[in-house]
């Protein structure tokens, strides 16, 4: 597996800049409270539109913004277990899941 990340984030006090790729193996996201940790691991799994620059993984684009292109949540194959109660409101918890 290899996931590409090249992305700028605006956040309420600062700019989330990330350019990184990712092996195989297990990878951690740490930081203190308001380090952009959560919204990193939104817009990766495409539940935060606002960056721009490109998010790749193994070949197949999630975002680029340059050309305009947005995978939606649902065609990324990403879990996401946000702090909040919930992540679809709309559906069960089973389809959340």
């Amino acid at each position: 597996m290899s996931l590409e990340i090249d992305l700028r984030l605006p956040l309420e006090r600062f700019e989330l800049t990330v350019r990184h790729t990712v092996g195989d193996g297990v990878t951690g996201v740490f930081g203190r409270s308001g380090a952009g940790k959560s919204s990193l691991l939104r817009t990766l799994a495409g539940l935060d539109r606002r960056a721009t620059g490109r998010i790749v993984l193994d070949g197949e684009v999630w975002l680029d913004s340059d050309e305009s292109r947005f995978a939606p949540p649902d065609a990324r194959g990403v879990g996401y277990v946000p702090q909040e109660g919930h992540l679809f409101p709309h559906w069960t918890v089973r389809a959340n899941l």
